[in-house]
């Protein structure tokens, strides 16, 4: 992506967006809980901005804005019902969640954006900014590995950084190290014989 003084370059465009992420979290965190899971619905709120590709494309990334009322999470069962105040309070004050970018802000953005991709998206990044296919083992730093849904969409990424396979799993502040790690936490949501893996 196209950078002035190493750091990307981005516009503001003063319009703002509500990101909604639901993710189960398969734990016992309260006494009287019922079921072996709960559900986090995670409302972030960010402003829209542009980011360029080398070619000056300009593609929308989500800017995280600051403050406690940036971020809520509302907490259900695993029927799907809200949990009172005292149980929500101690389910999200365990989970450890990081919004600032998901795993295709880790691979594409410096770690400064989320950023929703999609295969049209993904093309336009690959074909502007000169990625060259490769294999697993050609991957060299800053090199990406892309996979995909059966459907053939986009769904996960990660970025070689400082020799490694380096992705971030969901809204969550987990990041998987090398693709072992990687595909035990997406091992159903994606064909893995559909991956594919380029270098800049």
């Amino acid at each position: 992506m196209k950078r002035i003084n190493r750091r990307l370059d981005y516009n503001e465009t003063g319009r703002h967006i509500i990101n909604d992420v639901t993710e189960t979290y398969s734990y016992k965190y309260f006494k009287e809980q019922k079921g072996d899971h709960v559900k986090v619905t995670h409302l972030t709120s960010y402003q829209i901005c542009d980011v360029y590709t080398d070619k000056n494309t300009n593609i929308p990334a989500y800017l995280k804005l600051n403050g406690d009322r940036a971020a809520y999470k509302m907490v259900f069962d695993h029927n799907g019902k809200r949990l009172s105040y005292k149980n929500s309070k101690i389910v999200a004050n365990t989970v450890n969640a990081n919004a600032n970018f998901n795993c295709h802000g880790l691979t594409f953005l410096d770690r400064m954006f989320w950023l929703e991709l999609d295969n049209d998206i993904l093309e336009t990044i690959l074909k502007d900014d000169d990625y060259k296919q490769c294999s697993l083992d050609g991957l060299k730093e800053g090199g990406v590995a892309l996979y995909f849904k059966k459907s053939g969409n986009i769904h996960h990424s990660g970025r070689i950084m400082n020799g490694n396979l380096i992705s971030k799993f969901g809204i969550n502040d987990t990041v998987t190290i090398g693709e072992p790690q990687l595909r035990k936490y997406y091992k159903k949501n994606v064909d893995l014989s559909l991956t594919r893996y380029y270098n800049p």
